[in-house]
């Protein structure tokens, strides 16, 4: 990819549309994200009252972060592939 290669351009002569769109998708949610990092309208670092997996208390960005990026995945033809074939 060259310095004046949009993402999308390069996906679309090297990737499958399907990952090209899931790779796009994903790169506007981690745009997002930065944006919210960078000017938050919520007190991010905010212990949202859950805890994960490793038994770390879950931060307000990462309640933010899951939402905005399945956001961003749920109209790609991947995951629409996939509730077709898990009948979800």
């Amino acid at each position: 990819m060259t310095k004046t290669e949009s993402l999308a351009l390069y996906l679309g002569k090297h990737a499958p549309d399907n990952v090209a769109e899931t790779i796009l998708a994903l790169a506007g949610a981690a745009a997002g994200i930065a944006a919210q990092i960078r000017n938050p309208q919520t007190m991010l670092d905010a212990a949202a009252g859950d805890t994960n997996a490793d038994g770390d208390t879950q931060k307000q960005l990462d309640v933010l972060a899951d939402s905005m990026i399945e956001d961003a995945l749920r109209d790609t033809a991947t995951t629409a592939l996939e509730k077709k074939l898990t009948g979800l």
